[in-house]
């Protein structure tokens, strides 16, 4: 009887132990043949087995759970399709900004050329009042002129007057001439007597003679005046005629300068109610801007909450990862079907976490990216002997893609450090693409176990 209570305290202490290295994360299965009763390790393994089942199959739905929590694309659409319309509220920002100033220098050079055509009219009211006196000057000029021409014709009329008068002088010195001739001779047959007649008859004969020359002289004069009258008339009707043409063109002036004027004055209307529209407009325009600008400023709160929104959904996506990661190597016994379900997307957050790190969310390491032979899977692509497998397209096939996405998360990290964002992401691009064909190779490796 003690003896059995000895054994049975010595398996119990046995199982203790086994218990206490359970806690401490060693599942190990006990040894039946090291205890007394076989009972004790059976039921245990037992336990340790249901365990470990109920684990794989919440590590698997753990891993299906972060097949669509890791894929972050739609974070990554979010951001594109954010950072795309906060670009174009950026640009309608400035294109308003733009439009507001045009608007503004537009009623700036409305209300200047409202000022400069008010001033044009005032000018052209000047001129039109300038060249109503100088018609009225020139009406003025051109009466005079007309009764200088007026007096000049009767001057011309008195000249003919005074060339009659000199006919008659000369006839009557031509008379005077004759008459003295005559005297002169009765004198000469008078002799002595008529000394003193003679004498007189010399006279009038001396005095016809001068009136002759001196009626020559004035009819040369007179002629000399006529032919200038004439000439001066001439000028002065000329120049009358001038005066009136140019009159009657400063009065043709003048009505279209009236005519200019209202239509100036039109203008100067519509102007003014153009610039009312302008100014309404570059209210509604400034208004307009203003509200652009909430709206941009909403973006850019928007954009920041969806940084936090995607740093976020990241944050709680890795803390799923590391216990998916956690029980999947130490509280688990998964087949090799299972694990490569767990690479799979192990790869898939690995992807991800690239673009993660271009988008600021995380900061990787170049060592986390730069040796594919050192990550799970490729320990595991290392470890296999069996040549069936290792020899296999599909092996083969998946071993290259899955270099290939390393090289690619590597090109998109240098590109990153870099700062060349553009170019960061083309090699995402491309590394995505390679795990799309790892995705499939990795599949295809599944089906090669699976028989």
């Amino acid at each position: 009887m003690k003896i059995k209570k000895d054994f049975a305290k010595q398996d119990l202490q046995l199982l203790m132990q086994c218990m206490e290295q359970a806690l401490n994360g060693d599942f190990s299965s006990l040894d039946e043949s090291l205890f007394h009763d076989p009972q004790l390790p059976r039921r245990y393994n037992q336990v340790l087995e249901a365990f470990f089942c109920s684990n794989n199959t919440f590590v698997m739905r753990l891993n299906k759970s972060m097949s669509k929590i890791g894929d972050s694309s739609c974070v990554k659409e979010m951001l594109e399709q954010l950072d795309s319309q906060t670009s174009a509220i950026s640009n309608i920002r400035d294109a308003s900004k733009d439009l507001g100033e045009s608007i503004e220098h537009i009623v700036t050079a409305m209300q200047t050329i409202q000022e400069n055509s008010h001033q044009v009219m005032d000018a052209s009211a000047e001129s039109v009042a300038s060249m109503t006196q100088s018609i009225q000057i020139v009406d003025a000029s051109s009466e005079e002129i007309q009764k200088i021409n007026e007096q000049m014709m009767d001057f011309q009329e008195k000249t003919v007057k005074i060339n009659e008068i000199i006919d008659m002088v000369k006839k009557i010195a031509d008379k005077s001439g004759l008459l003295a001739l005559n005297a002169s001779i009765e004198a000469a047959r008078a002799g002595e007597a008529g000394r003193g007649f003679a004498v007189v008859a010399n006279q009038i004969k001396e005095l016809s003679a001068n009136t002759a020359e001196s009626t020559k002289d004035v009819v040369t004069y007179v002629e000399q005046i006529r032919s200038g009258m004439e000439n001066l008339v001439e000028s002065v009707n000329h120049t009358a005629n001038r005066l009136k043409q140019g009159n009657q063109s400063v009065h043709q002036s003048v009505d279209e300068m009236n005519v200019m004027n209202e239509r100036m004055n039109s203008i100067i209307r519509e102007l003014e109610n153009i610039y009312g529209e302008a100014n309404h407009q570059s209210a509604l325009t400034q208004n307009f801007v203003a509200s652009i600008e909430t709206i941009a400023d909403s973006y850019d709160t928007l954009s920041q909450e969806c940084m936090g929104t995607g740093s976020h959904l990241y944050q709680i996506s890795r803390e799923v990862d590391k216990v998916r990661s956690d029980m999947a190597r130490h509280n688990s016994r998964l087949s090799t079907l299972d694990w490569l379900t767990i690479f799979e997307i192990d790869h898939l957050i690995f992807t991800w976490r690239v673009y993660n790190n271009l988008a600021g969310f995380e900061q990787l390491k170049i060592t986390q990216l730069n040796n594919p032979k050192g990550c799970k899977l490729g320990l595991w692509l290392e470890s296999q002997t069996d040549p069936r497998i290792c020899n296999s397209a599909e092996f083969k096939q998946t071993a290259a893609d899955h270099e290939r996405l390393h090289k690619f998360a590597c090109d998109s990290w240098y590109a990153n450090d870099k700062g060349d964002r553009e170019a960061a992401l083309s090699a995402f691009q491309q590394a995505y693409g390679a795990f799309q064909s790892f995705q499939t190779s990795i599949h295809r490796l599944q089906g090669l176990f699976s028989t």
